[in-house]
């Protein structure tokens, strides 16, 4: 492919994608301001029986090893999408619809990656009581954040976000769906910002699998050893 061929398929691209009026306020509810707090108290009782009780399957050797290896599938999908979502995203956040690669497939590819890492947590754990708070606290939070925004997009794209919604799933991909162009530009920004965060989230398995190790441990207070 020539030079010229590339800059007429970006611009093409950029020309595709429907820009977002900056001109309409969104006034946000008090849920969607303290919905970090709300996530925090819904974690904090199940994060606690978790700690405070065995792994599930302490004495199996062979269903740890599938538990972390399902951790693992989960934690590098997870890191993979938001990847992915940043590559397209980059620098057209707030400014404009994308709707090629991963945004084809579902709506919110960024918050689908969130869920896989924060549900590897609950693999990496070995903890149900865990990954039903884990489970809750993430629908709770995605539910107000992906509903504030898309209400937000709605009052300020109007009929062709409907349409972008009527065609795409708000979170679980539609690999059918897929298309996207061979060449997009990419924002070395918005990689950077997204290098950071992944150097924060890449301690998740380490961390994880440790407290898990130490939950096996006589030692270590078990005050719910009912729960798995």
């Amino acid at each position: 492919m020539t030079p010229r061929e590339i800059t007429s398929r970006m611009e093409a691209m950029a020309t595709s994608q429907v820009l977002i009026s900056p001109s309409l306020h969104y006034t946000r509810s008090w849920l969607e301001r303290a919905r970090g707090l709300v996530t925090i108290l819904i974690l904090i009782p199940f994060g606690a029986a978790g700690l405070l009780s065995s792994p599930v399957f302490a004495g199996s050797h062979l269903a740890r090893f599938l538990f972390e290896s399902a951790g693992w599938i989960v934690f590098l999908a997870g890191a993979g999408f938001r990847l992915w979502a940043t590559l397209y995203i980059g620098g057209h956040k707030g400014k404009s619809l994308v709707t090629e690669g991963p945004y084809s497939v579902c709506r919110n590819p960024l918050y689908l990656g969130n869920l896989l890492l924060t549900l590897s947590i609950a693999f990496f754990m070995q903890s149900l009581t865990f990954a039903a708070g884990l489970l809750i606290a993430s629908i709770v939070f995605g539910s107000v954040t992906i509903g504030s925004e898309e209400r937000r997009l709605r009052s300020r794209l109007g009929a062709a976000f409907d349409e972008y919604c009527a065609r795409t799933p708000r979170l679980l991909p539609r690999w059918s769906a897929y298309h996207g162009p061979e060449i997009i530009p990419v924002d070395a920004r918005c990689l950077r910002i997204e290098a950071k965060r992944a150097l924060q989230y890449i301690w998740i398995p380490l961390i994880c699998q440790t407290l898990a190790h130490l939950r096996t441990e006589a030692w270590w207070p078990q005050w719910f050893s009912v729960l798995p």
